[in-house]
């Protein structure tokens, strides 16, 4: 199966991912790099890390980097504003690329997972084409709601002695749209996944997504199924973002803290697979910013990341 990660800007994180998908994931045809930005020298490491793998560059590349620096960048930016600097969506981008591909099935990741369970590609696609799935979700962020527990109909073993769980999505608040589409972290049916990002003027929002896949499901003539692993399969990271978003109310700079950590993680002085299964932890990381970094701006990082991790507690994730 083929293995796609979407990639901006967290090289650092990028190898972790990588590494782990090495240890834990079989039955992998290729692993695809979508990135949307990130500055070449960082990406070269990653090719000589990981000489098997194919990375496929945005057109707009280098001139996305250089607007999200100065922050005349948005995620939010229309069609026509986005034409009118140069750019394409990220959405439109990632679409190009996945389209590309003929295979029924596609696994899709963020960048900053990584795969902390087994996970065998092959018999997961055989049970999916068996049973008409639309999507095998094996993360839901730790939110109890989320991971459909209460909609599960019934059980397979696989051959390996995995579980997958058969669901029938209960939808009663927006929380649980996800149960019907997941941004990533996922395996998908490749032409559901690009049904969801391809409207017209697509808005980069779950909403959107919702609205393109129920759209997709209302068109099907025979009922297809949902399915999900028994626990998550990957870990989340919490100690960045690659927008540059105010939502936590921060004067945290994600794009200054990942072009720091980036640049550690690229002379060697940053290790990918700290702390691995967690997250890196909080002291490594303020003594890899403190060397570039004032004391203060380290402060304001914890101060983000506290604020980051209470949004998606208040989701009810149990984090």
């Amino acid at each position: 199966m083929e293995v796609y990660i979407k990639s901006f800007n967290r090289t650092y994180y990028l190898d972790r991912c990588l590494r782990s998908i090495k240890a834990f994931v079989s039955g992998v045809t290729r692993i695809v790099i979508l990135d949307d930005g990130t500055p070449l020298r960082y990406l070269d490491k990653i090719r000589k890390l990981h000489p098997d793998i194919k990375i496929v560059q945005s057109p707009h590349g280098a001139k996305k980097n250089d607007l999200v620096a100065d922050g005349t960048y948005r995620e939010t930016m229309t069609e026509a504003e986005l034409d009118a600097l140069g750019l394409i969506s990220p959405a439109r981008f990632w679409c190009s690329e996945i389209a590309r591909s003929h295979a029924q099935y596609i696994c899709v990741l963020e960048e900053d997972v990584w795969f902390t369970s087994m996970l065998s590609l092959d018999l997961v696609e055989q049970n999916l084409l068996q049973n008409r799935a639309l999507m095998f979700r094996f993360f839901w962020n730790l939110i109890p709601r989320l991971a459909a527990k209460n909609d599960v109909v019934r059980r397979d073993q696989l051959s390996d002695g995995s579980i997958i769980e058969y669901y029938k999505p209960s939808i009663i608040h927006p929380s649980d749209w996800g149960k019907i589409f997941s941004v990533a972290m996922a395996i998908f049916k490749r032409d559901y996944w690009l049904n969801a990002y391809s409207s017209p003027n697509y808005a980069f929002s779950v909403k959107s997504q919702i609205e393109q896949s129920m759209a997709y499901i209302n068109r099907l003539t025979s009922p297809m199924t949902f399915t999900q692993s028994v626990a998550q399969l990957v870990t989340h990271g919490y100690s960045s973002t690659s927008r540059k978003t105010g939502f936590t109310g921060s004067v945290f700079d994600p794009y200054r803290f990942n072009l720091t950590l980036n640049e550690h993680w690229l002379s060697g002085k940053l290790d990918a697979s700290e702390n691995m299964p967690d997250d890196f932890s909080e002291e490594y990381l303020i003594d890899v910013l403190t060397v570039r970094l004032s004391k203060v701006e380290a402060l304001r990082w914890l101060d983000w990341k506290k604020k980051f991790l209470a949004y998606y507690r208040n989701m009810g994730a149990l984090i």
